[in-house]
């Protein structure tokens, strides 16, 4: 009998003890967990988005989110086509503006006309942004792309880091007529 209460008071232990090490592993797991929540957030918060100090407009769709009020005008030439922009202040905007005339081949795709510049624009780390707004003609770091963004700024965060060079200043439907690949043209405007 004696060996049979040692036995439960054994049994009786080891579950505490698993009971114990099992909370244990829990806090543990929360703990990492809610460590893991505030980088994740400090991350969030660190991250400069496309939209972060724009001057933007949202009463028309058809037009671009950016609003550029003192920038250089340009023309892009593809082919027939001629769509009017503004080209900004950044220092791959200048850099830009420095080699026109300029030929980017692009093609177009889900939302929008890209293509790959060389050599590379220079840039400044605190002008990359996540992200875009439709209409912004951006530079993006990662594989030296020129693009054209005329859709789907709501997810565009997940894209990746892009420098703004500027935006188009038509209306936006005008530029998803373009199907097809591009030699375009930039110069300055009324060249």
């Amino acid at each position: 009998m004696k060996r049979l209460i040692r036995l439960s008071m054994a049994a009786s232990a080891l579950t505490v003890i698993l009971l114990l090490v099992s909370s244990m592993q829990s806090q543990s797991l929360k703990a990492s967990s809610n460590e893991n929540i505030k980088i994740e957030k400090s991350m969030r918060q660190e991250r400069k988005k496309a939209s972060d100090d724009a001057n933007m407009q949202k009463s028309d769709k058809d037009l671009a989110t950016r609003v550029i009020e003192t920038g250089t005008k340009v023309t892009l030439h593809f082919g027939e086509t001629a769509i009017p922009a503004t080209i900004g202040n950044t220092s791959a905007a200048k850099a830009l503006l420095s080699k026109l005339p300029l030929h980017v081949n692009v093609s177009r795709y889900e939302f929008d006309l890209c293509g790959t510049m060389h050599p590379a624009l220079p840039y400044k780390e605190d002008e990359k942004r996540y992200g875009w707004l439709n209409g912004d003609i951006n530079f993006v770091p990662d594989g030296n792309w020129f693009t054209i963004l005329i859709g789907h700024e709501e997810e565009s965060e997940a894209y990746g880091e892009q420098v703004n060079l500027g935006k188009v200043d038509c209306r936006l439907s005008e530029i998803e007529k373009l199907h097809g690949s591009f030699s375009v043209r930039i110069e300055l405007a009324n060249q």
